[in-house]
């Protein structure tokens, strides 16, 4: 299936996780629109996405039962002074984000050799690098059991009121953020979205009871500790992946309380607009769906593909017709030249579009008109999108893959309207698996040796 295709499949099983997971549909949906679509989802994207998302929770609503993921205490404003103690619980949310995100990043570089001092990290199999991550986790574990697992239990007693002291906020907050890092950076992926919320309690509810301690007497009719664990954890959620609209509405279907709303609104805006202003000042990159344990791509038939050139693998022997041609023509010159595409060119034999088998067999019996008026004009791909001899078979299969194509024309660089060939599909994943193979036999061939 093309990349689109795949994206929207990928959404649509985030939405309906999200919505199982949290009961939370609508987050779900949004999830799915903001973070793995992005600007690139339509309308019937997002009807495929709603769907998902619904069914996801009438079937854990039916078999489960619908309750949340855990349990929130009644939200109340208690003091019109409470949105400025929540500005600066975004500020805080945004550079424990930051924090997380770059930690993040940089374990990932460490298992990969690109920091100096770690390079060690690389030279580990890479089947044995969850397993050291895991023995880091597990002596964290030892002494912190809460940074374990998805932390339910752990949010419970946050929000429950009977929260741990000072102390162990902070370094339950430290804990979770190392070996959520170390977990990911090995390839021991247990995902960025619960963590983010963990970090986000551990920070809202030691913030609360920092503010219970610091406020003068006459300031400190404020709300518990539990509202701004719940807050916190939308604010670090939405720094973190960038999804201010999924914590938002996550929080909102979590409490089914609309007066929590506002300081969401206030935590959540300051905590990305804060990470937003500093990634633009110092250069820092955020959090991708890849560093999030989710990959697009099978990196490794990509990094195969990369070292394979266009010209290698392109056919030389091509057919080229005027675009003016009757389909009947068509289909009957390339039945007879046993070729599945062809080029079509203007009348200065400039490349404007492409044609196959199957788009003739559409044209011949899918349009409702005859058949010998039809040319190919009428049925052919004009929006055209063309290969280069000296570029990468993986940028050539990206290529195809964003409009679902087969067949590209390859022409010359320095003369867009020469063609030089065409490159099929077929051909491209035909050689990824000769590299493949030939990189298993040498391997076995040094083993042997």
């Amino acid at each position: 299936m093309s990349k689109e295709r795949y994206r929207l499949f990928l959404g649509a099983g985030a939405a309906a996780g999200i919505a199982a997971g949290f009961n939370a549909p609508i987050a779900g949906v949004f999830f799915a629109l903001e973070v793995v679509l992005g600007t690139s989802f339509t309308t019937s994207a997002a009807s495929l996405i709603l769907l998902s998302s619904v069914v996801s929770s009438l079937v854990s609503g039916t078999l489960l039962g619908v309750h949340p993921a855990f349990t929130l205490p009644a939200y109340q404003v208690l003091s019109p002074w409470e949105w400025i103690y929540y500005f600066g619980l975004g500020v805080l949310a945004s550079g424990v984000s930051l924090l997380f995100t770059q930690i993040v990043r940089g374990c990932q570089a460490s298992f990969r050799g690109e920091v100096a001092a770690l390079q060690w990290l690389s030279t580990i199999p890479p089947v044995f690098q969850p397993v050291l991550s895991g023995l880091v986790v597990g002596a964290i574990a030892l002494l912190l059991p809460q940074v374990l697992d998805v932390g339910y239990g752990s949010f419970n007693v946050i929000l429950s009121g009977d929260s741990w002291p000072l102390a162990t906020l902070a370094l339950l907050l430290g804990a979770k953020l190392l070996a959520t890092a170390i977990s990911s950076g090995s390839g021991l992926v247990g995902g960025i979205f619960a963590p983010a919320m963990f970090l986000g309690a551990c920070l809202g509810s030691f913030y609360g009871q920092g503010l219970a301690i610091a406020l003068p007497p006459g300031f400190d009719h404020i709300a518990p500790p539990p509202a701004y664990a719940m807050v916190g954890m939308a604010a670090v959620l939405a720094g973190t992946v960038r999804a201010p609209l999924t914590a938002i509405l996550l929080l909102f279907e979590l409490t089914k309380n609309y007066l929590i709303i506002l300081p969401l609104m206030v935590a959540v805006g300051v905590s990305v607009q804060g990470a937003e202003w500093i990634k633009a000042r110092q250069s820092v990159q955020s959090l991708d769906l890849a560093q999030m344990g989710v990959s697009l791509v099978k990196e490794t038939a990509q990094d195969l593909l990369a070292s394979v050139q266009i010209q290698d693998v392109m056919n030389t022997t091509y057919l080229m017709l005027p675009l003016s041609t009757p389909i009947v023509d068509a289909g009957a010159t390339m039945v007879g030249e046993s070729v599945r595409a062809a080029i079509l060119v203007d009348p200065s034999d400039r490349p404007v579009g492409i044609v196959t088998l199957t788009d003739i067999k559409r044209g011949l019996s899918g349009t409702g008109r005859s058949p010998l008026g039809l040319t190919l004009s009428d049925i052919a791909t004009k929006e055209i999108l063309i290969a280069y001899p000296d570029e990468s078979a993986a940028q050539a299969i990206t290529r195809m893959d964003s409009r679902g194509l087969h067949f590209l024309p390859v022409v010359d660089r320095d003369h867009p309207a020469k063609v030089l060939g065409i490159v099929e599909r077929d051909r491209i994943l035909l050689a990824g698996e000769l590299k493949s193979m030939q990189s298993l036999l040498t391997h076995q061939e040094l083993q042997t040796v």
